[in-house]
């Protein structure tokens, strides 16, 4: 059966915020989770990760792979919390960013932003500007526009 979020649409960086909020909310230690978007943003999966972004990046990079090549997404979109409220990313986000993107970017997916969640906060590494040099290199690597 299909439930309601299957037909949830993110058309924007507020959008996304508010619906990884809701995933996050009452958390006490660090998560990681993604969404993965039909072309036209429609929601075809969502899931929150067991594991800690920082120490088991590898371990989720594994899933997320399995999970891309059965659905086929065109785009994606990856989040955390800081539940200590700052939500300035860290070198590690950054490093941890840009191996998502690089996998998802030799499936032919668009990690889209990354987005890191804090009580009252977020902050958007897209938003910030962050993206555009990974798409570059991903692009120069790949050798086609994702």
């Amino acid at each position: 059966a299909m439930n309601k979020e299957t037909y949830y649409t993110i058309s924007n960086i507020q959008d996304a915020a508010a619906f990884f909020r809701t995933l996050f909310v009452g958390l006490k230690t660090e998560k990681f989770a993604m969404l993965l978007l039909a072309k036209d943003g429609k929601v075809l999966d969502r899931t929150l990760y067991s594991q800690n972004l920082q120490t088991e990046v590898n371990i989720n990079l594994s899933e997320i792979m399995l999970k891309v090549c059965e659905l086929s997404p065109a785009y994606a979109i990856i989040a955390h919390n800081h539940p200590s409220g700052s939500v300035y990313p860290s070198e590690y986000d950054d490093i941890s960013t840009k191996k998502i993107a690089i996998s998802l970017g030799i499936q032919n997916v668009r990690l889209q932003d990354h987005l890191i969640i804090g009580d009252n906060s977020f902050f958007s590494y897209r938003s910030e500007g962050r993206m555009d040099e990974i798409w570059t290199t991903i692009n120069c690597a790949i050798g086609e526009p994702i």
